[in-house]
């Protein structure tokens, strides 16, 4: 996915601003779904970026809102996956990382590598922000992602032509519990969450 430059500065309000219209934008639809209709679960994601920072939208079709569950993956919630440098490691290393926003949390609610699962906290990333507004057929995320932080945490130098290796996925929850899942690339009951060579 070739992610446009922003050509105005963007608001973070969790709202469609007309800015979104010039993004890039993918629709998530691997996964278990094949029986679940479009307004119970479906989404697309649309990103910009300027140069101090990435930007994510996230337009979710979700017919029941429910984050009940105590582990924050269980619930309704977008995780994307991020190789700072397209190493495309079978492992992770020390400069991939799982971002984790939970629908209606007040910031980022959980950072993940697998295999240096004390290296990084949501403490590390002060300067990312995250908004979610409930819509009439779901919720929407915006996310901006700090180029201080992800630069003094995995490396990552925001620049044009910067090429990065990244994996979105969702999680529907109805009942208490996971229910679907729907991820950009990854194939379906693959372990992509522990391996980053799976993602685009």
């Amino acid at each position: 996915i070739l992610i446009p430059k922003t050509p105005v500065a963007i608001t973070l309000d969790g709202s469609m601003d007309p800015v979104w219209h010039y993004a890039a934008r993918t629709t998530i639809n691997r996964g278990n779904k094949l029986l679940v209709p479009d307004e119970d679960f479906a989404a697309e994601v649309r990103m910009l970026w300027d140069d101090n920072n990435i930007y994510l939208y996230a337009i979710v079709n979700d017919d029941v809102i429910n984050t009940s569950n105590s582990a924050y993956w269980l619930n309704d919630v977008f995780q994307f996956f991020i190789d700072a440098n397209f190493e495309r490691n079978h492992e992770y290393d020390q400069e991939d990382l799982q971002f984790s926003y939970v629908v209606n949390d007040p910031g980022l609610s959980n950072v993940w590598n697998p295999y240096y699962d004390e290296i990084h906290s949501t403490a590390d990333f002060p300067n990312c922000e995250f908004k979610s507004n409930e819509t009439e057929y779901g919720y929407d995320y915006e996310i901006r992602l700090s180029g201080t932080d992800l630069q003094s945490q995995l490396n990552f130098n925001i620049s044009s032509g910067k090429v990065f290796g990244l994996e979105l996925e969702f999680a529907d929850n109805d009942t208490g519990d996971r229910e679907s899942t729907i991820t950009w690339t990854s194939p379906w009951n693959s372990t992509y969450w522990l391996h980053s060579n799976l993602w685009g």
